[in-house]
């Protein structure tokens, strides 16, 4: 009672109208659901996990070739259901039938190889045929000569003639031609049970073909190109392959690992060394683990020496916290910085001038004012607020600046409005930067709002409402 007192005697009637009346904004923003269930909450996650990476994407890989001078080139390519038009052919199966287009051609427009395959998805309801989270993954494999070469990977949908295209151009190297080289990395976790990542091999696959084998029984982690950085971001326990070549001769081959952080801290290292001369390929794995570490931005350096030669490779890796679907999650969370959102930046400032007791009691009395059900155990609008920062540091983070994914321009909309009713991704045909469209469309709220992805922060910004 003390403490109320003297509250009241130092915020004067105009603040407390204002923060009152910000937070009746909120109330009228926020919907409540005295019962929301952990259903609701999976499906918004899967939402917007999967808008993290184009529909219709694929990978390069390229490892020396089993025999000659030519190198290994395998493509993984990734769909979802609901780029295709699927039919219904009875009450329990809809199908959809479509075709892959692998054309690769020289610099000088030269057809190396044009390969199609005729492939089809069936399911057992009408809401799979619209899923952007079940993902097919195919994998296709050629060996090509050292040079310059484009790739034309084309998808159609053979019910409705629909197609979608993406072009690459790619170098193949002599990977014996230096005394040193490195092959991409594979960076894989563990292969689940899960069908959604089973990849299907198009090409036939040799059976002594490790590289071949080591994809097909792995999880691959998919590149996420973020300006001209390849990254990676790991959840659980992942691998990394690397190849080594190197020319005949006497010394041995020496590799080391660096795991640095944004500081440039050597948090992890390892070393490895090959003494045999007589081979001129070597490969080796390295596991991780990314509860070991803090969540954040890291680059995994590989050295690799001979003599005097020195070869090196930078991984850049983003270790995530493991996602909560569980809407009783209890961890800690400062739910007192995103009050920024819906205060006033004076109102907000006023707040934080208390001493932390004081301020701690403040916003706690804040929330049991404005408690809609003030009978019941819980305070529904609290609980909600901060289920959506929750929601939003565990999504929108940024991958460069650190920045949790409440202080986001995405993070911010999702907090104060929730889940959008859509989600629009406009030209996925082409590698331009990503755009990201939520649509609101409910009583309280008729809004749409455009992200652009900037890749020189590694996050999405507002860049339209209306």
């Amino acid at each position: 009672n003390e403490f109320r007192n003297y509250l009241i005697g130092a915020l004067n009637m105009g603040n407390i109208m204002r923060i009152l009346f910000s937070f009746l904004i909120l109330c009228s923003l926020i919907q409540i659901t005295n019962a929301q269930n952990l259903k609701d909450v999976e499906n918004q996650l899967r939402q917007f996990q999967v808008n993290r990476s184009l529909y219709f994407n694929y990978d390069l890989y390229q490892f020396a070739a089993t025999q000659g001078d030519s190198s290994h080139l395998s493509i993984i390519v990734s769909i979802v259901n609901d780029l295709l038009q699927f039919v219904k052919e009875s009450d329990s199966l809809y199908v959809a039938n479509f075709e892959i287009t692998f054309t690769i051609t020289e610099s000088k427009n030269q057809l190396i190889s044009d390969k199609t395959f005729r492939k089809s998805i069936s399911v057992d309801n009408f809401k799979e045929t619209n899923s952007r989270t079940n993902v097919h993954l195919y994998y296709y494999a050629i060996d090509l000569l050292p040079g310059e070469y484009q790739l034309l990977l084309e998808l159609t949908d053979l019910d409705i003639r629909k197609s979608l295209t993406r072009k690459k151009e790619f170098e193949i190297l002599d990977l014996f031609e230096n005394p040193l080289e490195i092959s991409d990395p594979l960076v894989t976790s563990d292969l689940t049970e899960d069908r959604l990542f089973q990849i299907e091999p198009l090409t036939e696959v040799h059976p002594k073909s490790n590289i071949a084998q080591l994809i097909l029984n792995s999880r691959l982690l998919s590149p996420v190109l973020i300006g001209d950085k390849v990254h990676y971001r790991a959840k659980s326990p992942f691998k990394v392959f690397n190849e080594f070549y190197q020319q005949a001769g006497l010394d041995s081959l020496n590799v080391r690992y660096q795991l640095k952080n944004t500081k440039q801290e050597i948090v992890w290292k390892s070393n490895k060394s090959f003494f045999s001369t007589q081979q001129d390929q070597f490969h080796n794995t390295i596991q991780f683990d990314p509860s070991e570490q803090q969540p954040g931005l890291y680059i995994l350096n590989i050295l690799v020496s001979r003599g005097i030669e020195e070869k090196s490779k930078e991984i850049r890796i983003y270790f995530r916290k493991k996602i909560s679907e569980n809407v009783e999650d209890t961890s800690d969370i400062n739910i007192a910085a995103p009050l920024q959102h819906i205060l006033s930046k004076n109102e907000f400032e006023y707040i934080n001038s208390f001493e932390e007791s004081q301020r701690d009691s403040l916003i706690v009395e804040f929330w049991n004012e404005r408690d809609p059900s003030p009978l019941t155990e819980k305070n529904e609008l609290k609980e909600e607020f901060i289920h959506r920062v929750r929601f939003a540091n565990q999504n929108f983070h940024s991958l460069l600046s650190g920045k949790q994914g409440w202080q986001t321009d995405q993070g911010r909309i999702y907090i104060l409005n929730g889940p959008p009713t859509e989600i629009f991704h406009p030209s996925i045909e082409n590698e331009d930067y990503q755009h990201e469209i939520w649509v609101y469309e409910n009583p309280s709220l008729k809004m749409r709002f455009v992200f652009v992805f900037k890749p020189e922060k590694g996050e999405y910004e507002l860049l339209s409402r209306g």
